[in-house]
């Protein structure tokens, strides 16, 4: 008998999109999973009133202070995720900065954490919106995803009503901006009684989706529209969502500047402690976020520039829905497990070489060992453990400056007031404590972009016009 023929270049192609096809479709099957166990979800009347006094409470964002004692500046850092948003707030300019994580209802948190608000949202047949389950009303747990894909698809509806991803995004966020503000001014009210209070915001997205002009735009607009929505004295409905949208078509930058608002790479803020830190040693680093739905690989630079401030240009930035969740749908297929285990493997390496050939190949970190900060809810994942930690005899194979890859945790945050969970579960908050940072202790990003290849340079240098890092 003839031995097997061994499959063609051709075929290869075609079975490596077929496995890619069927790890693309896991995120529907996750969303489907999860709006069953949504449609089993159930808010104790304790939880209701609560969650409707804190969203009556923060639909003003004005203190009724005073206006003649001292102002209190509030700094939201919103980590909307995959599978769950973190929101912290921070007073910034008060005795020891103080930091607050925002607590969750029972109901609506997720993976029973109780800082951690399950990334889903309730549309009632008659258009208004909701956090809280209510009857006959449809249910999205794919606001992130959805607003990432290209273009953002219809994602949730009953015969009624229909809203697309940027609309129920938009929704999401304007309700959690508001339940933040008005868990601040019912549990935190003698701060809040202070003075008059100017709020500032900072919504962090992978440096991969803001490098895209097209999706930043999009980013842009839904979160000028919820914030005008959050601070508007109306129901968050669907008619009044998509009004706020279309309102701000054209002004999304002015509208921002305008609320104090910033769109942040999770990476700056997830690096902010540490670039503020006696721990940092100036140069190259790279980090593999590992959420529920998407992993975020970066590499970027990071250090003190002559005025103190901290500096983070971001050279190589891949984001993939290539998450825990993900992998659970791939685990018990052999020949998709493998195919997911390749692409996550080639997808941080190939940040990491892009990096090490394009963008920074003289940097000492190659002979030192490259720092990687292994970061993200999903860390426990065995399949991303074992990916994420291969990179260092993976890149002493293929380097001849043998420095390898050093794997690195960031520092728990500090002054953060987290008296629901204990030590070993904050890191799940460090993005929203980074992002609850003022613009001025947040590193100065630039997208990989703006940053030039060493080739290129080289030529500008050539022509006596062009001015490195080394000697800014």
């Amino acid at each position: 008998m003839a031995p097997p023929r061994p499959p063609s270049d051709r075929e290869k192609e075609a079975e490596a999109r077929r496995l890619a096809a069927k790890i693309e479709a896991l995120p529907a099957e996750i969303e489907q999973r999860a709006r069953e166990l949504a449609s089993a979800c159930r808010a104790t009347s304790d939880d209701v009133v609560e969650l409707n006094k804190r969203l009556a409470n923060g639909a003003t964002p004005v203190s009724p202070a005073a206006s003649t004692r001292r102002g209190i500046e509030i700094v939201l850092g919103v980590d909307f995720g995959t599978s769950s948003t973190k929101i912290a707030a921070r007073l910034p300019y008060e005795a020891g900065s103080p930091v607050y994580a925002v607590p969750v209802p029972p109901f609506a948190q997720a993976e029973e954490h109780p800082y951690l608000w399950a990334s889903r949202l309730w549309l009632a047949s008659d258009g208004p919106f909701s956090l809280s389950p209510l009857p006959g009303a449809a249910v999205s747990c794919a606001l992130k995803a959805g607003l990432m894909s290209n273009p953002p698809a219809p994602v949730m509806g009953t015969v009624a009503a229909r809203a697309n991803a940027e609309e129920a995004a938009c929704a999401f966020l304007a309700l959690q901006v508001r339940q933040a503000r008005g868990w601040l001014a019912t549990e935190r009210a003698m701060l809040m009684q202070r003075g008059r209070i100017t709020w500032s915001y900072n919504f962090g997205f992978p440096a991969a989706s803001l490098n895209n002009g097209g999706l930043r735009n999009r980013y842009q607009r839904c979160i000028a529209a919820a914030l005008s929505l959050a601070d508007q004295p109306v129901a968050v409905t669907l008619a009044a969502t998509r009004a706020a949208l279309a309102a701000v078509v054209g002004s999304e930058t002015e509208q921002l500047e305008r609320a104090q608002a910033a769109l942040v790479p999770e990476i700056a803020a997830a690096v902010s402690g540490f670039a503020n830190s006696t721990m940092l040693d100036d140069g190259l680093y790279a980090i593999v976020d590992v959420g529920g739905g998407t992993v975020d690989c970066c590499t970027f630079n990071l250090f003190k520039g002559r005025d103190g401030a901290a500096r983070c240009p971001i050279f190589a930035a891949e984001v993939a829905m290539l998450g825990a969740e993900v992998w659970q749908g791939c685990a018990d297929d052999p020949t998709l497990a493998n195919y997911f285990r390749w692409d996550l493997d080639r997808r941080q390496r190939s940040v990491i070489w892009g990096t090490k050939r394009n963008r920074d190949p003289k940097s000492e970190r190659w002979v030192q060992g490259l720092p990687v900060f292994f970061v993200g809810g999903g860390i426990r994942s065995a399949v991303h453990q074992a990916s994420t930690g291969s990179l260092d005899a993976w890149l002493r194979r293929h380097s001849q400056d043998g420095g390898g890859v050093r794997l690195m945790r960031l520092p728990p945050p500090e002054n953060l007031d987290h008296a629901l969970c204990n030590a070993t579960e904050v890191h799940r908050l460090a993005v929203a404590v980074g992002l609850s940072l003022p613009a001025v202790d947040m590193p100065e990003v630039a997208l990989p972009d703006e940053i030039e290849d060493v080739e290129r340079r080289r030529r500008r240098d050539d022509d006596g016009r062009f001015v490195g890092k080394e000697q800014a």
